[in-house]
């Protein structure tokens, strides 16, 4: 399955612009080409492919630029954690149920907020997002196929960009104090 096309689409699948994907590429789709599901706002053509890809190297770029190899005060657990929602972030499919994966990223990011000294804001923003994502939605409503409901159909996804914002952030900037055999600190 890559951008822009669904496996088993000589059967009449569609899963790339399927009113229950919730991913960037899925929106891109669905907004800014023809599709068999929503009427598009215009066409891009071969464009929206190359707008997908662009998106999968910003979201790539933001999960390596995070990651602080060799470092003291690396926090893994935290890199990995923003490492899972670039990696939900990026494929063609995101289901709304595939953030069942993002659970362990959410209770680290939460974790790590509430040892960081940040105050309540962020914490309680990561919250808000997982209760946002939490709420039930009627994907299969038709008037969401057109004109700017089409944007209802990634409800979802503002809250999963920001806690992806947020877990890029905590891991660029948290600091873990880690005991190293030998050097006693």
């Amino acid at each position: 399955m890559a951008y822009g096309a669904s496996t088993w689409s000589e059967h009449g699948s569609s899963f790339y612009v399927d009113p229950g994907n919730i991913g960037v590429p899925a929106l891109i789709y669905r907004t800014l080409a023809s599709n068999p599901v929503t009427r598009n706002w215009f066409d891009l053509g071969r464009g929206a492919y190359y707008l997908c890809v662009a998106w999968a190297c910003v979201v790539l770029v933001a999960c390596l630029w995070c990651c602080r190899i060799r470092r003291r005060d690396e926090d893994p657990e935290m890199e990995l954690s923003a490492w899972i929602f670039g990696m939900l972030l990026i494929p063609s499919l995101f289901w709304d149920h595939y953030l069942v994966l993002a659970i362990p990223a959410w209770l680290t990011l939460l974790s790590r907020l509430a040892a960081s000294g940040t105050g309540d804001g962020p914490m309680a923003l990561a919250a808000i997002c997982w209760g946002w994502i939490s709420m039930w939605f009627l994907w299969m409503n038709e008037a969401n196929f057109s004109g700017l409901r089409i944007l209802l159909l990634n409800a979802d996804l503002p809250p999963v960009l920001l806690l992806f914002a947020l877990c890029v952030w905590m891991a660029k900037t948290s600091h873990v104090h880690r005991i190293h055999p030998g050097l006693g600190v």
